[in-house]
């Protein structure tokens, strides 16, 4: 994998922010402040909220993408996962 590039944020519904940005936090801050704008926009009365679809992903330099945060949430499954596993085995193992 090259070197990170810049990070920019978009989603399916609400498109790329357009601007690059320098550090991972800047593009989640980024992230932050279109959530507020879309909930101050459209104040909900229902039990649910509108909200951003919008995710930071690095850009890499080969002009590669991928998303530090769910690559982080697929570690972070795959460990719980491991874990599950190794507690059924060993309840399988006490029987």
């Amino acid at each position: 994998m090259t070197l990170i590039s810049h990070y920019i944020t978009s989603g399916s519904v609400r498109g790329s922010c357009g601007h690059r940005h320098r550090t991972e936090a800047a593009a989640q801050a980024c992230c932050e402040r279109d959530q507020a704008g879309i909930r101050h926009a459209y104040p909900s009365t229902f039990p649910t909220q509108a909200y951003s679809d919008r995710v930071v992903i690095a850009v890499h330099e080969d002009g590669s993408e991928t998303c530090p945060v769910r690559e982080r949430e697929d570690e972070e499954r795959d460990a719980e996962y491991v874990a599950h596993e190794a507690r059924l085995l060993a309840e399988r193992k006490n029987r």
